[in-house]
């Protein structure tokens, strides 16, 4: 990624790419965590605008059929996720330790520290 926020994903089997631009935050919060891109084919055809927010859901929209689709959406928070240092539901399960797996595990892992 460049310094102004882009970047370019390339399909290196099938030649397609996509120019992604993570729009910069404005003031007052506009903008924020907005991604806009164009997806190419393979002889360079613009087929589908991507946009969204990153943190909440992307879209694609294909340029000759203006066919929309969600193509990511953010899991549900767990609740009380604030008090919960804004951890998601798989980060909170990363330390989670069950008595069947704890035979498994080496002695160094972080798990098993008492702290």
């Amino acid at each position: 990624m460049d310094i102004d926020g882009k970047c370019e994903v390339v399909n290196h089997t099938t030649s397609e790419r996509c120019e992604l631009e993570f729009k910069q935050r404005k003031w007052g919060g506009r903008n924020a965590f907005e991604v806009e891109g164009t997806i190419f084919s393979a002889s360079g055809q613009k087929v589908w605008k991507l946009n969204g927010k990153w943190n909440e859901q992307v879209s694609i929209r294909n340029i000759a059929s203006g066919e929309e689709k969600q193509i990511w959406k953010m899991n549900p928070r767990p609740q009380q996720w604030n008090y919960l240092y804004y951890f998601t539901e798989f980060a909170l399960q990363l330390n989670f330790l069950t008595d069947d797996i704890r035979p498994l595990l080496p002695p160094t892992d972080s798990r098993l520290r008492p702290d």
